[in-house]
This record gives C-alpha cells, sequence and structure tokens, in this order.
C-alpha cells in the first residue's frame, strides 16, 4: 500500500514537470502559483519518504532500474546518468534541493498575483510552507538519532527570512511560530543579522504575546538581536512591556564583553522609559495585599538561608538585606526610599504607606525578630543555618494564628489603593490583561483604573490570595485574585498554550461546529513575587462542588478522614515537619503493594457516584445531565 502511495506521488510529481514550460502557467500567476506550490508539495512528501530510514533503503532497492533516470529527473529537474553509489539519503538530498527551487518559484508567482490583486493570502501561505519545509529539515538535522545528509546550511536563514516577512504581511499562523525563531537565533548565531533586518520590517503589536519569552533572552548573546523589537514595543506599548520587563529584570546577568555591554545599554534604555510612577505604585501596592506573615517568612527562606548556605558568608551582604527587610516589614516609622530596586522584592516606595496589617504585624514581632536576630541582623554572622532555620520555624508557627480568611477592607492592606485618585497621575494606569497579541491593541481606547472596592476576600487556602475589584473608567466592575509570594510565569504560559490549542480546535471543521473550546482567563505576573489573576465568575472549585453533593455526615466524615489517612501514611516515613520531606521518603521507600493498599483505601472513603451525583444536582433535566457529561 505505501509502495503504492510513493509511486503515485512521483508520476504526480514527474506528469507537473511535463507542464512546466506551458503557456497558460505563463499567462497566469495563480495557476502558475498553484502550479508550483503543488509540485514543491509532492517533491516535499518524496523527500520525506526517502528520508525516513525504515522506509528508504527499501523503496530504492525495489524501484525498477529502468525507471530510475525518471526518479533522478524528478528530483534535480534533469536528466542524469544513474550513479552504481547512490543511497537513498543522496536522493533525498537532491528532492530537498528541488522542493526548496519550486516552492521559490512558487513564491515568485504569488508576488505577481499580489501586485495584480492586492490579496496576500496565497503569499502568506507560500511563505509558511517554505519556512516549514526548512524548519522541518532543521528539526530532523538536530535530532541526533536520525542521520541525514540533507544541505541545511542556508535553512536557518530562510526560517527566519520568510516566517518574519509572513508576520509583516498579518499571519497569525507565522506569529504563533515565532518561539521557534527565538530558539534559532540561539542555535544559529548567523542568522542575527537578518532577523535584525526582517523584524524592523513586522509591526510591532505582533510580538506581544511573546514579551515573556522576549524578555527572558534580553541578558543573553541572542539578545542583541531582540533590542529594536523592544525598544519599539517600549514606544508603542509601554504598559505592556512594563510587568513583563518587571519581571525579568531583577534576574539578568549580563557578561563583560562587547554584546554583553550592548544588552547592558539597551536595558537601561528600557528601563528609563518605563519609569512611571503610578505603575510603581500601584505594583508596591499588590505586593502589600500579600500577608505580611507569609511575606516575612518567604524573606527568610528565599533571600537569606541561601547566603548563610555559603562557605564564605558576605557579612555585609545579609546586613544590607536584613535592613531591607526590616525596613519592609517591621520599621513603620522610617520607610525606605528606594522606589523599588531591582536588588531586591522587599523595597517599599515612599508613597505607599503601611496598612493596618502590616503595622500590627510590625508591633506584634518587631521586638520577638530583633531578638531572636538582632535589630541589624547583627547575629546572622555567627547563626548557623540550622539554628536560623528553626528560629523561623518557630516564629512562623505564631504568626500562622494571624491568618485568617473572609471579607476585610482593602484599607487594611493597602492605604494607597484606598485612596487612589488617577488625577495625581500624569500616566493612567490600564486595567490589566487588555493586550492579548492577538489583535493590534489600540490603548487610547484600553479601560483605565478609577478606583478600587473598599471591601476584599482573603481566601482559605495557603498563601492566603487577595480577590479585589478595581473600578473601571467605563463604570464597570473588574475581579481579580492577587497572589503574593508566587511566580505566575508557569500559570501564564499554560493559559498561553490553552489559547493556541483554541485557535487550533477552532480551525478545525468539526471541532468549530461542536464549539470545542477550553476557558480561558487572564494570568499576568508582575513580579517575581507577586502576580494577578483574572477571576472567573459564577465558577466553583472542584473540591467544594463535590464536598456540596455529600448527602450524610458520616460521608462528610469519611471524606475529610481520607485525607488524615493519607498525612498519618506520610508521617510513617518521615516526620519532618514540612510536607515537602515525607513525599520524597515515601516516593524512596515505598513499595507497589503497599501504595496500591493505601489508595484504594482512600479510594473507599469517598462515594462511588459522587461526581454524578454533583452534576445531577446541577442539572434541571436528562439533557442537561447529558450535555455536562
Amino acid at each position: 500500500m505505501f509502495k503504492l502511495t510513493y509511486i503515485c506521488k512521483y508520476c504526480a510529481s514527474f506528469q507537473l514537470d511535463v507542464h512546466a514550460d506551458s503557456e497558460v502557467l505563463k499567462a497566469s500567476p495563480s495557476l502558475s502559483h498553484k502550479h508550483y506550490m503543488l509540485q514543491a508539495q509532492l517533491l516535499h512528501q518524496l523527500r520525506d519518504i526517502f528520508q525516513n530510514t525504515s522506509l528508504g533503503p527499501g523503496l530504492l532497492e525495489t524501484f525498477p532500474a529502468d525507471k530510475l533516470h525518471h526518479l533522478l529527473k524528478a528530483a534535480s529537474g534533469q536528466s542524469q546518468e544513474v550513479d552504481k553509489s547512490l543511497d537513498h539519503l543522496k536522493i533525498a538530498q537532491k528532492l530537498s534541493t528541488r522542493a526548496l527551487s519550486t516552492y521559490k518559484q512558487g513564491f515568485k508567482s504569488s508576488q505577481e498575483e499580489y501586485e495584480t490583486t492586492a490579496n496576500s493570502d496565497a503569499m502568506v501561505t507560500t511563505l509558511l510552507a517554505l519556512a516549514n519545509f526548512c524548519d522541518q529539515a532543521l528539526r530532523m538535522e538536530e535530532d541526533v538519532d536520525t542521520p541525514t545528509k540533507l544541505d541545511v546550511k542556508k535553512f536557518p536563514k530562510v526560517v527566519v527570512t520568510y516566517t518574519l516577512r509572513a508576520m509583516q504581511y498579518g499571519s497569525s499562523v507565522a506569529r504563533q511560530q515565532f518561539p521557534r525563531l527565538l530558539q534559532i537565533l540561539e542555535l544559529y548565531p548567523e542568522t542575527l543579522e537578518e532577523f535584525q533586518k526582517r523584524s524592523r520590517e513586522v509591526p510591532t503589536w505582533m510580538f506581544i504575546g511573546w514579551l515573556n519569552q522576549i524578555m527572558s533572552l534580553l541578558d543573553k548573546p541572542e539578545g542583541v538581536a531582540l533590542h529594536d523589537i523592544v525598544l519599539g514595543m517600549t514606544k508603542d506599548y509601554p504598559q505592556a512591556v512594563y510587568f513583563p520587563f518587571k519581571m525579568s529584570s531583577s534576574n539578568f546577568e549580563f557578561s563583560s564583553d562587547e554584546i554583553g555591554k550592548r544588552n547592558k545599554a539597551a536595558i537601561e534604555k528600557v528601563q528609563a522609559k518605563l519609569d512611571v510612577p503610578a505603575l510603581n505604585d500601584f505594583i508596591t501596592a499588590l505586593e502589600q495585599l500579600n500577608s505580611p506573615e507569609l511575606a516575612w517568612k518567604d524573606f527568610c527562606e528565599s533571600e537569606m538561608v541561601p547566603l548563610l548556605e555559603e562557605s564564605k558568608r558576605n557579612n555585609s551582604l545579609i546586613r544590607e538585606k536584613w535592613s531591607r527587610m526590616y525596613a519592609a516589614f517591621l520599621d513603620t516609622g522610617g520607610q525606605s526610599q528606594s522606589g523599588g530596586s531591582e536588588s531586591s522584592s522587599y523595597d517599599t516606595p515612599s508613597s505607599a504607606t503601611f496598612g493596618q496589617k502590616r503595622r500590627h504585624f510590625a508591633n506584634t514581632w518587631r521586638k520577638k525578630i530583633e531578638d531572636k536576630f538582632g535589630k541589624d541582623g547583627q547575629k546572622l554572622s555567627t547563626m548557623s543555618v540550622e539554628a536560623f532555620n528553626a528560629a523561623v520555624k518557630g516564629l512562623g508557627t505564631n504568626m500562622k494564628e494571624g491568618l485568617k480568611a473572609g471579607r476585610e477592607l482593602l484599607n487594611e492592606y493597602s492605604p494607597w489603593m484606598m485612596s487612589f485618585q488617577p488625577s495625581l497621575y500624569t500616566q493612567q494606569i490600564e486595567i490589566p490583561g487588555q493586550y492579548t497579541g492577538n489583535c493590534k491593541p489600540l490603548p487610547e481606547y484600553h479601560v483605565k483604573i478609577a478606583g478600587f472596592d473598599e471591601k476584599v476576600l482573603v481566601l482559605n487556602s495557603i498563601r492566603k490570595p487577595k480577590r479585589i475589584t478595581i473600578r473601571g473608567g467605563d463604570e464597570k466592575e473588574y475581579m481579580f485574585l492577587v497572589k503574593g509570594g508566587e511566580d505566575l510565569r508557569m500559570d501564564q504560559r499554560i493559559e498561553q498554550l490553552f489559547g493556541v490549542m483554541n485557535q487550533i480546535l477552532k480551525e478545525d471543521p468539526a471541532c468549530c461546529q461542536r464549539k470545542l473550546a477550553l476557558k480561558t482567563y487572564k494570568v499576568i505576573p508582575m513580579t517575581p513575587r507577586v502576580g494577578v489573576i483574572e477571576w472567573v465568575r459564577q465558577t466553583q472549585p472542584l473540591k467544594d462542588f463535590l464536598q456540596d453533593a455529600l448527602n450524610s455526615d458520616e460521608e462528610r466524615k469519611n471524606y475529610l478522614n481520607a485525607t488524615k489517612q493519607h498525612m498519618n501514611w506520610l508521617r510513617k516515613y518521615s516526620s519532618a515537619g514540612d510536607i515537602v520531606k515525607p513525599y520524597k521518603e515515601m516516593y524512596k521507600k515505598a513499595n507497589r503493594s503497599d501504595t496500591d493498599k493505601e489508595y484504594k483505601k482512600k479510594v473507599g472513603c469517598v462515594p462511588w457516584d459522587l461526581l454524578r451525583r454533583a452534576m445531577m444536582e446541577l442539572s434541571t433535566a436528562p439533557e442537561a445531565f447529558l450535555m455536562l457529561r
């Protein structure tokens, strides 16, 4: 069956060669374009067949000897003598060269068609086909397990050139493939100049969807090629760039060579243009929404422990970090004047004042923390890591008593938000999440922040995230979940992946007809320690949804006992205070039969039809139940 398919493709390609000089094709750019594209695709598929290490050799051996010169003509475009040393990889190389040449002829025809009709669809299709053809060959070459004899020296430049040209004409498919260009920049530095040249011709908004990926490369050698893109976006859409830049800039490490100096100079230009007081204060206010008990513990674990673990301690840096922490959490009288320095995530700009929660924390814990570590952290220079962790754990256990869920007043966390007035700033703050990257943004029409609701909802989860309500200039309310002490970049990338999947589902006729799509929400990482998530109304956590379907007190008791049983089982392997070590020890020591037994025991605590019950309660009719399923 496969051999028959191969012969059909070979015959079709050969027949197309016969009609290449037709006057009809010469007179019609549209027909000429279709002719070359069809022939290029056939050659492309033939190349893949011969390149396949499991199929190519067998096909060549069974191919009729008297027809072999026809195959060589189809592969090279001209008659050739049969070489005895010919193998399937050499034929694949010839087919690859011919396919590339034919794709380029198709592109030339599409340009002529564009000049006549002003319709860029055919040209974009050809650009993408060319780029994908070369990229596929590059990926085979990058795969060390796939031996090839393809000449791919020019292919990286072709992929960069034609993908960016497709983006220039507004191709959404090319826009989704842009991350591959960033990878090619890293693997093939010779493409830097071509990338810079072609990217200048692409509208800056086309790169907004990949801002986080772009920012992460600005201190790398390939970052030089991205300077124009970032500076252009900073000029056109500063508030789109602000948060991704804040997220990445604290981790930049520049080399001492010429490239490192150029990267640093470009970053300083961007930083100068993004020094927006309103946004700086907004981020600081969001950071103050993080419970001080948790924020202080995060500081100790993420910033102090690594310094104390160093074999040669830098005591001056330890004291500097400690003094920053003291100003941010404990010194209610003299707040830091740093204005958001990059060196720490715990600085407090002068315009943001302590809320009641932070004042209460400072007044309650200042003396106890000073007794343990010294006011200026002077005891830290002689304190072991173990002693430091034990002291932090002891204080942290008591601090947890102040963490409560429920509705509270925004003023207790952030007086700045409560008294916010847009007229005090020269630049208005846009409500986060309005730059999707799917279309050209119009910032002048974006909704601006007019104020904040006086109530905040504290959720009952480990990090105690806060739901705030932003009042927009369009007189609507926008709810966001503020998550402190977490890096939301992974969440943001997952939602971005779901968006790409939705686009694929939308382009498939069957999926589109069934309206298959994943429900997505906006995730905006702002700094490594704070970000906001769009609040999806009329939703409920799956856990609460299932618990509501428990019918009796006994079922509820068994349901809760499953968690207790699981924790008791984990403690058999380790009695460490944190939850991580018991899991690590369990993975090392638990056997399969014991784990299987424990799993079945916990499953038995939950009614077998619990999800069905919950869905039936949600359904108003049998048809609704079937739809939910």
